[in-house]
């Protein structure tokens, strides 16, 4: 009696809500409309068989796959979530789900929705350092992709720009602790591209020393840009612009900033908070929050003619800014800072302002700012 009172039990743990067997050494649970399979940090290096039809959340955490073939599940009619995090994937595989028609070499038109539901992807961890052509067309409704803690040194290697879009589902790209280490328009500079509906963009903790004019241009509905905790040592003018002037939040935190160029913040209406703390800033101008002396990048004739066609289009307004962030830089508090501390707006938006200490010249080295601005007296 005992005997069979276990294996009952044992079936029952066995067997998902429609009565399929879970994968060998995976975890299956149901909960309402969720039916999730969990075979994290099991050692296995390939997709496990015999799915539940019916399974919405898949995870494959800490396990050893190194090649992530999007054909290999048995069903991904329901899946809502799929996490492959800290594998070693190096290749994602599309291969047996898209085809090129005649003439059409490198066509992305005859792609399958793979995942036809899925919303959420979940890639931390791995070794990626490119993604295939077509992929978000194989995932239709996709709305966030993390690819946190990879290889990707482009972000050309993405390829999102490089096949005319059947509308763009994604709205969050984490790639965060790459290895990315310049931004350039030309990565993804079409007015066509599978990611124009992104609103959260984070590139914090790569390697970018560099960006160029309007990289982010045709990201019309971009709200949330993070690109903290890189070694960016100069912001060029009309560094974020977008045509749909809609980004809210910058986050330039813990680069080596030294010149922020004229108009570097024209085209952002929409601004509300701006974070350029623990920079190498030593002076900022009031209402653009540009630097007192940027340095002067020399550009060829056609960067010029791009760069005035912007200035015809886009003007520096920033006055839905409400919060300002400028804490943690070596101040040099001369004359050129005094229109900083003496703005009315500028002591609104940075309240710590007061506790803000000089860095140079040394007679007011480690004294509040405003303290050390008062004794210049030879300041006009």
């Amino acid at each position: 009696m005992e005997f069979s009172a276990l294996l009952a039990v044992l079936c029952i743990f066995l067997l998902d809500k429609t009565g399929e067997a879970c994968p060998r050494r995976c975890i299956c649970d149901n909960y309402g409309a969720k039916h999730s399979i969990d075979c994290d940090s099991q050692d296995l290096d390939s997709i496990p068989a015999g799915m539940p039809e019916w399974t919405t959340e898949f995870s494959f955490d800490g396990n050893y796959l190194t090649t992530l073939d999007l054909t290999d599940f048995a069903t991904t009619e329901y899946f809502e979530e799929l996490s492959v995090r800290y594998n070693l994937i190096t290749i994602i595989n599309l291969s047996n789900a898209t085809s090129k028609a005649p003439g059409m070499r490198g066509s992305c038109n005859y792609a399958t929705a793979i995942f036809p539901r899925v919303k959420q992807v979940n890639l931390r961890g791995n070794m990626l350092a490119k993604l295939p052509k077509c992929l978000l067309l194989s995932l239709p409704v996709i709305e966030i992709l993390k690819l946190d803690e990879n290889r990707v040194s482009r972000l050309g290697d993405l390829n999102f720009a490089l096949y005319k879009t059947r509308g763009g589902s994604l709205k969050e790209l984490r790639l965060r602790g790459n290895l990315i280490r310049s931004l350039s328009r030309e990565d993804w500079f079409a007015p066509e591209n599978e990611i124009k509906n992104l609103e959260l963009l984070d590139l914090g903790e790569n390697q970018v020393t560099t960006m160029k004019s309007a990289t982010f241009l045709f990201l019309s509905e971009l709200l949330i840009l993070k690109l903290d905790h890189n070694q960016l040592s100069h912001i060029p003018g009309f560094a974020f612009i977008t045509t749909g002037r809609k980004l809210k939040e910058i986050y330039l935190s813990s680069n080596q900033i030294t010149s922020i160029g004229e108009n570097a913040f024209a085209g952002l209406p929409a601004l509300k908070r701006l974070d350029l703390s623990q920079n190498m800033i030593q002076c900022l101008m009031p209402q653009s929050f540009t630097s007192c002396r940027p340095t002067i990048i020399v550009a060829d004739s056609s960067e010029n003619t791009w760069l005035e066609n912007l200035r015809q289009r886009f003007e520096t307004n920033l006055s839905a800014v409400n919060q300002l962030v400028i804490s943690g830089n070596p101040w040099l508090c001369d004359c050129d800072l005094k229109p900083l501390l003496q703005n009315v707006t500028t002591r609104r938006l940075i309240p710590q302002l007061r506790y803000e200490r000089c860095n140079a010249p040394a007679q007011y080295r480690r004294h509040y700012l405003s303290a050390a601005i008062s004794q210049l007296t030879e300041c006009t």
